[in-house]
């Protein structure tokens, strides 16, 4: 029992192992070779204050976007109404 119960810690101290290993290398290496873990934590705080900076521009923009073609139906439609009832009336002529 106790050799099948040593084979079987070592096994899962391979397993640990690996796992280790796999997790490390997914992870840059500082100047001392140990893996920069709050190099990594700051990396993606970085990138999603970047991702909120462009949802707030994609909004801004398509706000933008929105309210200048409102205009522009706006103006259509009223210079239209002003050529059809203003410029056309009796009154005028």
């Amino acid at each position: 029992m106790d050799a099948q119960h040593s084979e079987l810690l070592h096994e899962i101290h391979r397993e640990l192992k690996t796992l280790t290993q796999k997790v490390e290398s997914a992870f840059v290496k500082d100047d001392d070779g140990v893996p920069d873990f709050v190099g990594h934590r700051t990396f993606h705080k970085k990138v999603s204050e970047q991702e909120q900076v462009f949802k707030q521009n994609r909004v801004k923009v398509l706000r933008d976007i929105t309210t200048w073609a409102i205009i522009g139906i706006v103006t259509i439609i009223g210079s239209s109404l002003f050529t059809t009832y203003i410029l056309h009336s009796p009154v005028v002529k």
